[in-house]
């Protein structure tokens, strides 16, 4: 059963393969039944079936790979090489005849694969092994096959020789004109000549084609040969009527191109002979016949070939051979460029006169203009030469492509220079038109219009002359490279003369103010009314608003660039200060003080511009952080008999803020300061930068006093520092003072001590049991000490000190509610009786209870105080407000409070507390970038914060009031 279902797939694959055209679709079917098949039965003929049928379907997906362009699908060649591996298989396993069809496809599968070193390892076998002869015959020629492509001629023939040997049906004549090329190849010329004549003599049957093949390379291989009109008849005979012309004119390029000009005047004169040719034909004959006279060197009979042979071509219709007329023009262009090239150093007479009948009949070849125009301006020949340039750049100057226009520029060039050899005035004007007109803004434009103007001022057309030296000059300031210098030296000093002729003095000035930018090296003649405009326009920007600043800096660097070594002192002072009003206007600080520092400088300059000069110094350096300078500046700008309150306190910023002793700038200020509130701020600056602030502080108390606010705020920075009980206590005997927030937290920080001394006593306090008498003794002790934190709470109550409030009163509470327990732990009284016992123990519940509550009317006091939230918000702006060593404060306080907050506090509690130290490179950081960019307000705040960080409090006020000025766009 098994066997019978075998047979009949081989029979369907076999109906369905030989019978009717597959897809790949049923293809799949087939292979996959016989696959089955093949599993339970090795049969030799399922085997080659299925080799068969993965190679069709190899075929047809290579096919569809073809058609949807997929560079990347490899399947087929995965079928192909499933084929092959099963024909390899059964080759051996085959009949003879079957084994040829077999060799056949393996062959064929290794070729498509690509697979060169295994076919011949296969072709090797077959023929070294005992293989059917004429099978050994077809690998010898698959193996010539292999070497003719790989251009290995020699072995190709002799296993050629060998297939045709063993089966000489083999000899095609496809594998003939393989040898014949073969032969050829290895210089055996006439002998692969007349294996090709052979071939084209005989009668049998060949695929026409290839008949058209043998046909051209018998052409090709009769050059290698002697040429007389028998073997140019033979190539002629042996050719189809329809090949024969084409053939022979073949044979006349390789003639030409072997370098055989006899024999190719020889072909061509049989070519128009022999053949009905049309104009086209004719005009490409004679094109070959000159080239083969010029090879001859008769150069009289290579004018008259070329002669006749452009007349033909003015007969061919080149509208419908399009082809043909492009092919002549090639082949002219390249028989005049070798020619030329001959004779590049002495042009003869009869080029010259191929080259006029060349470009007659194609005006618009503008390469073949320019190598004409070169050829004739080598002979001297100046008119024609610049006619040919000329027109070359006629037909280029649109194309924008960079070889034409460098062709454009060197074709206009030359036309110049030929116009200027000639010293014909027509062709001058002639020449720099056209130079102006193709190449507008080429480089040697400005050498044109000049040439041009002169021509107009040397007649006394004087406007004329004027515009042609004005657009010469424009064009030349506009100029990134400044060219033709010369010329335009030359066209400005003509066009002052002609306003000079004119009388026309305000144009003088004006084009003096322009040349004067445009030739430095001339700058002495137009310098002193160029700065005078300059400086005009320059104080008439400042007073414009706004302010164009770009505009402004242009003019600065114009101001900066002028030579001021022969200009006169107060000249060269109005110059320097414009600089600096312009420089301070951009905010350019590097110009604005070397601007001020070339002012001060100066020799007998007026006080006002010199203090003018120190302030823009001043300022500068403060931008950039260099307080020392400013300070010395500051110095020097203010001398003692000048300087006044303000000047003073100036003096003392700028010395805090260089780390200078100030004192002595306040003291002086101070003297001269009546307000009391200003003259206590400058004590208080004296105070914080001194060394002793304390003894500072003291010294200067009784004028401080009617400050209270001030010296509260003083009084606790100073403690923050310099930690002194004694000194606090004696600054805080003023109530005026004490009652401040800052006087409250100062005294807060003294009481605090007592504060943790008395809550230590009464949480050790403890009531002994071994007698009544030392009971009813800790009893009073107990309520005394509680009296005491309750006189505590009380003081702290009326200062309004919230923190010793809520944390005293939490104590009491506490030990309030220790008492009550120690009170129902004591032991009864001896002797009472037991209605004395009932009494007693009744006394004894009613006291704890009223203490208990008392201690629930604290405990609800001191919710309310959380609740409210008033005793956080005061912590939180004493964090806010604080510099580094109030926040040390701060973290005491919070130490006290903590242990008694409720839960939901006690993480900001612990925020506040947390103290790090600033970081010393953030700010050092910070102050660099301030100083690269002084106006930015992000980076000043940036500083600002930093500054607040390590506590510089004058550094802090003196970059807010600089953010102040910035964002009022205000400058000193």
């Amino acid at each position: 059963m098994k066997l019978l279902l075998i047979f009949v797939l081989i029979q369907t694959s076999v109906v369905s393969l030989f019978g009717q055209t597959m897809d790949v679709g049923t293809h799949d079917v087939l292979i996959q039944k016989l696959e089955k098949g093949l599993e339970i039965n090795k049969d030799i003929q399922i085997q080659l079936r299925l080799a068969d049928l993965y190679a069709d379907r190899s075929r047809l997906k290579t096919i569809q790979e073809t058609e949807e362009k997929c560079q990347q699908c490899h399947s087929s060649n995965q079928d192909r090489r499933k084929s092959l591996s099963l024909y390899l298989d059964i080759f051996d396993k085959v009949t003879d005849e079957e084994q040829k069809r077999v060799f056949e496809q393996i062959a064929q599968s290794h070729t498509l694969l690509g697979e060169t070193t295994k076919a011949k390892s296969f072709y090797k076998k077959i023929i070294d092994k005992k293989y059917d002869k004429g099978l050994k015959a077809i690998a010898h020629q698959k193996q010539a096959d292999l070497y003719f492509f790989s251009h290995d001629y020699s072995r190709a023939l002799k296993d050629y020789k060998k297939s045709n040997s063993l089966d000489p049906s083999l000899k095609t004549a496809l594998v003939s004109y393989r040898m014949a090329w073969c032969d050829f190849n290895s210089g055996q010329y006439a002998l692969a000549k007349n294996h090709l004549d052979q071939l084209l003599s005989s009668q049998d049957e060949m695929d026409s084609s290839l008949r058209v093949d043998i046909a051209r390379d018998f052409a090709k291989f009769t050059a290698k040969g002697t040429i007389d009109n028998k073997s140019i008849k033979r190539v002629h005979q042996l050719s189809d009527k329809s090949e024969a012309k084409d053939n022979v004119e073949l044979l006349a390029s390789e003639l030409d191109r072997l370098g055989r000009p006899t024999e190719n005047l020889i072909v061509n004169h049989y070519l128009l002979e022999a053949f009905e040719t049309d104009p086209a034909d004719k005009a490409l004959a004679y094109m070959r016949m000159s080239q083969a006279e010029l090879s001859l060197k008769r150069y009289a009979s290579v004018t008259a070939s070329f002669q006749k042979s452009t007349e033909f071509y003015k007969k061919i219709n080149c509208e419908n051979l399009k082809d043909r007329c492009a092919d002549y023009q090639s082949k002219a262009q390249k028989f005049l460029i070798f020619w030329n090239r001959i004779e590049k150093d002495k042009p003869s007479s009869q080029l010259h006169q191929v080259w006029t009948t060349y470009l007659e009949l194609f005006r618009d070849d503008f390469d073949m203009h320019f190598i004409a125009a070169q050829s004739f301006h080598k002979g001297s020949k100046m008119g024609l030469a610049q006619h040919h340039y000329l027109v070359t750049a006629e037909l280029v100057h649109q194309d924008e492509k960079p070889e034409s226009r460098k062709l454009l520029a060197v074709s206009l060039d030359a036309a110049m220079a030929c116009a200027e050899e000639s010293k014909v005035n027509s062709q001058k004007k002639l020449a720099y038109q056209s130079y102006l007109k193709f190449n507008p803004k080429g480089e040697k434009q400005l050498q044109a219009k000049y040439q041009l103007a002169y021509i107009e001022y040397d007649d006394k057309n004087y406007e004329a002359a004027l515009v042609g030296f004005n657009k010469i000059i424009t064009e030349h300031k506009e100029s990134q490279k400044k060219l033709n210098i010369g010329t335009a030296l030359k066209s400005a000093h003509l066009v002052l003369d002609i306003h000079a002729i004119n009388k026309n003095n305000s144009q003088v000035m004006d084009y003096a103010q322009s040349f004067a930018q445009s030739f430095p090296k001339n700058k002495s003649e137009f310098d002193s009314i160029y700065r005078k405009a300059l400086l005009n326009e320059s104080l008439a920007s400042l007073k414009k608003s706004p302010a164009d600043l770009k505009y402004q800096d242009k003019l600065s660097q114009k101001l900066k660039v002028l030579n001021l070594s022969s200009v006169n002192q107060q000249e060269k002072a109005l110059i320097l200060e414009t600089r600096v009003q312009l420089s301070r206007s951009t905010r350019n600080l590097e110009d604005m003080k070397s601007s001020s520092l070339a002012l001060i400088g100066m020799k007998g300059l007026k006080e006002s511009i010199k203090n003018f000069a120190y302030d823009q110094i001043i300022w500068a350096s403060e931008m950039k952080l260099d307080f020392k300078k400013a300070y010395e500046y500051s110095l020097i700008r203010f001398q003692k008999m000048n300087r006044g309150k303000n000047e003073q306190i100036r003096l003392g910023v700028l010395a805090e803020l260089s780390s200078k002793n100030s004192k002595l700038h306040y003291d002086e200020a101070l003297k001269k300061t009546r307000g009391t509130l200003e003259s206590n701020q400058l004590r208080a600056k004296i105070v914080q930068n001194s060394s002793a602030p304390w003894a500072e502080l003291i010294s200067r108390l009784k004028q401080l006093k009617s400050s209270p606010q001030l010296l509260s705020e003083l009084a606790l920075v100073t403690y923050s520092r310099y930690p002194n009980k004694q000194k606090a206590e004696l600054v805080l005997k003023e109530r005026s003072v004490a009652i401040k927030p800052a006087g409250i937290q100062l005294r807060r920080h003294l009481e605090i001590p007592k504060l943790k001394s008395l809550s230590s006593q009464v949480s050790k306090h403890i009531i002994s049991h071994r007698s009544e008498s030392q009971a009813q003794k800790g009893i009073t002790k107990r309520l005394e000490l509680i009296s005491q934190l309750e006189v505590f709470a009380n003081s702290a109550i009326e200062r309004k000190d919230l923190v010793l409030q809520t944390v005293t009163l939490e104590v009491i509470k506490n030990e309030k509610l220790r008492f009550a327990r120690d009170l129902t732990t004591l032991p009864l009284p001896k002797g009472l009786s037991k209605n004395d016992q009932i009494q007693y123990l009744k006394i004894l519940e009613t006291k704890v209870a009223t203490i208990e509550k008392e201690a629930k009317s604290i405990s609800q006091r001191i919710e309310g105080v959380w609740k409210t939230g008033t005793l956080m918000k005061s912590l939180h702006n004493n964090y806010e407000s604080s510099d580094q060593n109030l926040k040390r404060l701060l973290a005491l306080e919070i130490d006290l409070i903590l242990p008694h907050a409720p839960e939901s506090q006690k993480n900001q509690l612990k925020t506040w507390k947390e103290y790090q130290r600033p970081d010393a490179r953030e700010l050092l950081a910070a102050r660099e970038k301030l100083k690269a960019y002084p106006f930015d307000e992000a980076s000043l705040r940036q500083l600002i914060a930093s500054e607040k960080n390590h506590d510089h409090l004058t550094h802090v006020a003196y970059l807010e009031q600089r953010l102040i000025d910035l964002q009022k766009r205000m400058t000193p």
